[in-house]
């Protein structure tokens, strides 16, 4: 006899499994080691062409992250954050 429980588990596992589906893009990795990130998960994070992604070995996979540039910065914000050691000196 199928008891309440065990419907609910099958209930919520075909929940989990749809619902993972619709995260989930197969892709192939291509005799030159390239593989394609499919349009939509491009789209989803904003992923342009050129963008730069650092590679993190996780272990059991690799996680691609976006490689941030470093923000513009003004020589106002870095001037004299250098310390000179010893004599002046002009031009």
């Amino acid at each position: 006899m199928i008891t309440q429980l065990f419907i609910n588990d099958i209930i919520w596992t075909s929940f989990l499994f749809f619902w993972l589906c619709e995260l989930v893009e197969i892709t192939k990795l291509s005799s030159e080691g390239q593989v394609i990130i499919p349009k939509s998960l491009r789209e989803a994070h904003h992923w342009e062409v050129g963008q730069e992604l650092i590679a993190i070995d996780m272990g059991d996979g690799i996680l691609l992250k976006p490689k941030k540039p470093f923000p513009e910065t003004k020589l106002d914000d870095v001037a004299g954050s250098l310390k000179y050691q010893g004599k002046p000196e002009s031009c």
